[in-house]
């Protein structure tokens, strides 16, 4: 039962995590981090970052640098979904800017 429960969670986290969104900077068009963060991040993480599913951690107590938020993005750590290829390199950018807004 537990293991179906999980089975269940990751493929919804798989299903939420897959749509891309189509407006980059790179085409003259602004890429809206906060819309980004919420298809892709509220899941585990929350609207306001502090929500901690699946061992996610608290964004707004976050030290890490945008340059190191880019990274963890784009790769994922532990349990969290790497967007590389699911989101383009502007979206991830956005993101990691957004979170810097999130005390």
């Amino acid at each position: 039962m537990n293991r179906l429960l999980i089975s269940g969670f990751i493929a919804l986290l798989i299903l939420a995590c897959s749509r891309k969104e189509t407006s980059t900077e790179s085409t003259g068009a602004i890429v809206d981090g906060a819309a980004v963060y919420k298809k892709n991040c509220v899941l585990c993480h929350g609207k306001d970052g502090n929500l901690g599913v699946n061992g996610s951690k608290d964004i707004r107590a976050s030290v890490l640098t945008k340059a190191e938020r880019i990274e963890l993005i784009t790769h994922g750590r532990k349990l969290m979904t790497p967007f590389k290829g699911v989101l383009s390199e502007d979206e991830i950018k956005a993101v990691a800017q957004y979170t810097m807004t999130m005390k």
